[in-house]
């Protein structure tokens, strides 16, 4: 699971409905994208060799990281970032989603 720092907390409660099925693809593949933004940024993170360096990698990659769920059509990032909440806290919501995620990348 990704690391669910990169994002900014917001004070809506979190989605109000249950979530439906097309809601949860929409959410895996944007979250695939994600998953693929952190990755690429692995390598600068731990290439970066001072404090200022591994700052200024982490904020393109929170950048890169909203701007591919914000390219994802059908999901803002407010639901993205709910979804990804509830995910966190409910590993069958988190299974559900890996099958999703699989299932796109088909």
């Amino acid at each position: 699971m990704i690391n669910g720092s990169w994002y900014q907390e917001s004070s809506e409660t979190p989605l109000q409905q249950d979530l439906e099925e097309s809601k949860l693809r929409t959410f895996a593949v944007a979250w695939a994208e994600v998953r693929r933004v952190r990755d690429e940024f692995s390598l600068s993170l731990a290439a970066a060799e001072t404090l200022e360096g591994r700052r200024a990698v982490e904020r393109q990659l929170r950048a890169e990281m909203a701007a591919a769920v914000e390219r994802a059509p059908g999901i803002t990032l407010e639901e993205y970032t709910a979804i990804h909440q509830r995910m966190e806290a409910d590993d069958a919501l988190a299974v559900l989603v890996e099958q999703y995620m699989d299932e796109s990348e088909l």
